[in-house]
């Protein structure tokens, strides 16, 4: 991405970790609001029963988890970012 045979787009910063970070961002988002959606699947009333899953399983640890590697490919876009243009100054 933002590579070009021109001298002004062979410039242009990388963008490809902050799409992925936000791609990530949204499953850690869709992550946690599926859990506490099928944590709300209890019966109304006691003689109802529910089938299928009523927890999903490690929903804290795979939105941390999710939101940790977020955190870590932006820091890695912007190093990369500020160690290519430093690379295109000199």
């Amino acid at each position: 991405m933002a590579q070009g045979s021109h001298e002004e787009e062979r410039n242009l910063p990388q963008v490809w970790p902050f799409t992925l970070a936000g791609l990530l961002l949204m499953i850690a988002l869709a992550w946690f609001c599926l859990g506490f959606a099928i944590l709300d699947r209890k019966p109304i009333d006691s003689n109802a029963k529910v089938e299928g899953p009523t927890k999903l399983v490690h929903h804290y640890t795979v939105f941390w988890g999710l939101i940790a590697a977020t955190v870590a490919l932006i820091l890695f876009g912007i190093v990369l970012n500020m160690i290519r243009r430093r690379r295109l100054e000199y």
